[in-house]
């Protein structure tokens, strides 16, 4: 569960929010927008703003393909870089674990997710699905 409980009401206008403003983005919004869609539980949206972050760019280009993206580095193609990007993402994909929250095509495990209150998670998921927490 997110850690501040919100109606059903809140949470559909917080989704028709974020679908106005769309999957592109680059740096700080990007990192934002994943945040967001993460904190709602909704995995899919989530994964569709992780690969545009992840999506890779060439250096030296500043060729947009929808926002977003990452240099051979790893570090956010916001030009000429947003670390932002890269801090936003992170924290994001943790809070979609924490939430339960699972992109279908995950498979894996996370380790030493820290949660409020000084508890840590150690997670392992498969197809969308939590396995073991």
């Amino acid at each position: 569960p997110s850690a501040i409980p919100q109606s059903e009401e809140i949470k559909k206008a917080c989704e028709k929010s974020l679908l106005a403003r769309g999957f592109g983005g680059t740096g700080w919004a990007l990192g934002w927008k994943v945040c967001l869609w993460a904190r709602l539980g909704n995995a899919e949206n989530t994964l569709k703003l992780i690969k545009n972050q992840l999506y890779p760019i060439s250096v030296g280009t500043i060729t947009l393909h929808k926002g977003g993206g990452s240099y051979p580095n790893m570090f956010d193609a916001h030009p000429p870089f947003q670390i932002d990007g890269n801090f936003g993402v992170s924290a994001g994909i943790a809070e979609l674990i924490k939430n339960g929250a699972v992109p279908k095509e995950w498979k894996g495990y996370a380790k030493g997710i820290k949660l409020y209150g000084g508890k840590t998670l150690d997670v392992t998921f498969e197809n969308g699905v939590v396995k073991e927490c």
